[in-house]
C-alpha cells in the first residue's frame, strides 16, 4: 500500500510539474505576445509620428514656398514702376529668384518698347500732318506771332 501511495504521490507531483510547466509556457508565450503587440503599437505610433511629421515638414515648404512667390511679386512690382510698366504684369514676369525676376523684367522691357514702337511707327506711316506745330499757322505767320509777343503784343 505505501507502494501504491508513492507511486500516486509521485504521479501527482509529475502531473503537477507538467502543469506548472504548461503554466509557465502560457505565460511565457503569452508575454512574449504582449511584448509582441507592445512593439507592435510602438511601429504603429512611430510610424505615425513620423508620417504627421513628414506631412507638417510639407505644409512648411509650401508656406514658405507661397511666402516667397508673394515677395517676389511686391519685388517685380517695384522693379516694373522703375521702368515704367504697368505692375500688374508683375504676374508674368516674376521668378524664383531676383536676378531671373530682373532678367525676367529686362526682357519684357525691350519688347515692351520694341511693340509700342512698332504701333507708333505703323500709325505714323503713310500720312502727312495736316497741320504744322503751330495748328495750322505757316512758318511766317509764326514768326508774326512771336515778333507781336516780343514787343508787347497779345498772341492771337
Amino acid at each position: 500500500m505505501s507502494e501504491e501511495i508513492l507511486h500516486h504521490v509521485e504521479k501527482e507531483e509529475t502531473n503537477e510539474q507538467a502543469c506548472n510547466t504548461t503554466g509557465t509556457d502560457n505565460q511565457d508565450h503569452s508575454v512574449e505576445e504582449s511584448n509582441h503587440k507592445v512593439t507592435a503599437s510602438e511601429e504603429d505610433l512611430n510610424n505615425a509620428r513620423e508620417q504627421l511629421l513628414r506631412e507638417r515638414e510639407e505644409a512648411l515648404l509650401k508656406r514658405e514656398q507661397e511666402f516667397e512667390m508673394r515677395m517676389m511679386e511686391i519685388y517685380a512690382k517695384e522693379e516694373l514702376s522703375k521702368v515704367r510698366i504697368p505692375e500688374n504684369l508683375s504676374k508674368f514676369i516674376v521668378g524664383d529668384t531676383k536676378e531671373r525676376t530682373l532678367n525676367n523684367i529686362a526682357d519684357l522691357k525691350l519688347e515692351f518698347d520694341a511693340a509700342v514702337q512698332e504701333a507708333v511707327e505703323k500709325r505714323l506711316t503713310g500720312r502727312t500732318p495736316k497741320y504744322s506745330a503751330g495748328f495750322g499757322r505757316t512758318e511766317t505767320n509764326i514768326n508774326e506771332q512771336v515778333q507781336k509777343i516780343v514787343n508787347g503784343g497779345r498772341f492771337e
